[in-house]
């Protein structure tokens, strides 16, 4: 399979022909993107990724749903502020209580709900909490009323439930509200459990390529790489595109930089840590191929990783 992706795609690390000089700053910012990059045989000597625009549009309008300036900016400023890092670092960090309930088929929602408490992170959005109180109120003083019946699959059942128990819920619109904010909590379990059996399925390969030992490792790393490794190539393609200035690249570059600085401390660290968060994302058989980046980045000599280290004080 890798030597396939390869001749499709080309050499590991290709070299820009724009010649554009970088200080040691940008190719340090630069390569947190280094391993999506690598798999793509995308440069990491230039700002721009040698791709045409219309390949690049397509790819961010159907990975990404990026279509203009605006969406680009959505986009980035949500893997800047949010991205995949609360739910990712939610399951790694109770990786081994997760993985033994989901291999014995225990896992229950209650689980995920006390999983959050035990975090001290809120389940229910800042912006629903501040818009809606009356609603949240309601919500946590009858939640098995509410979970009785979403899992109920019988109309007539579910409109009798609703009759029996409205006049708790003050009205109609009240109720409905509060069904929204316990879907909002369903769509959050789903997404937990999806990324859960992704890890699940991608264990051995991560136990076989010697990223970790035991499931306890999983519990020490940060999954913040992942989001802002995307977010160097995602910053990148919106400026081959000209959905963002030259500026505004840098900025998102800069900042992705700074943030795993602070987290990580080399790129052996950093890149360990965005292949568990790209076995989360996906089970998709093609992990392998990540793995095998982040290996060559660290030891081929023609390897950007090894230009600078991740630390600019080191």
């Amino acid at each position: 399979m890798l030597s396939e992706i390869r001749r499709i795609f080309g050499p590991t690390f290709p070299k820009s022909q724009k010649g554009e000089s970088l200080t040691q700053d940008e190719q340090r910012a630069l390569n947190v993107g280094a391993i999506l990059a690598g798999t793509r045989s995308e440069v990491c000597d230039c700002l721009a990724t040698a791709k045409t625009s219309n390949i690049r549009k397509k790819l961010l309008n159907d990975w990404w749903g990026v279509t203009s300036p605006e969406t680009a900016v959505e986009t980035l400023e949500r893997l800047k502020n949010q991205g995949h890092r609360e739910r990712f670092g939610i399951i790694l960090n109770n990786a081994s209580e997760i993985l033994d309930k989901i291999a014995k088929n225990e896992l229950i929602r209650q689980d995920f709900i006390q999983i959050y408490q035990r975090a001290e992170l809120g389940l229910i959005d800042e912006r629903i909490s501040e818009n809606y109180p009356r609603e949240v109120e309601l919500f946590d003083k009858h939640f098995h009323i509410l979970d009785e019946y979403y899992n109920e699959p019988e109309e007539e059942k579910r409109s009798q439930l609703f009759e029996q128990h409205i006049s708790l819920f003050d009205d109609g619109e009240t109720f409905s509200n509060c069904m929204g904010i316990y879907c909002t909590i369903i769509g959050k379990y789903e997404e937990f459990t999806t990324h859960t059996y992704n890890l699940l399925k991608n264990l051995e390969e991560i136990h076989k390529q010697g990223l970790i030992a035991a499931c306890e490792d999983l519990e020490r790393i940060n999954p913040a790489a992942w989001d802002m490794g995307r977010m160097v190539n995602v910053a990148r393609w919106c400026y081959d595109c000209r959905y963002i200035s030259k500026e505004q690249a840098w900025e998102y570059i800069f900042s992705a930089h700074k943030e795993c600085a602070l987290l990580y401390a080399d790129w052996e660290e950093f890149g360990k840590a965005y292949v568990i968060g790209r076995a989360l994302w996906n089970a998709d058989g093609m992990l392998d191929v990540h793995i095998d980046m982040y290996k060559k980045l660290l030891i081929d000599p023609k390897s950007p990783w090894r230009l600078v280290t991740l630390k600019n004080n080191v």
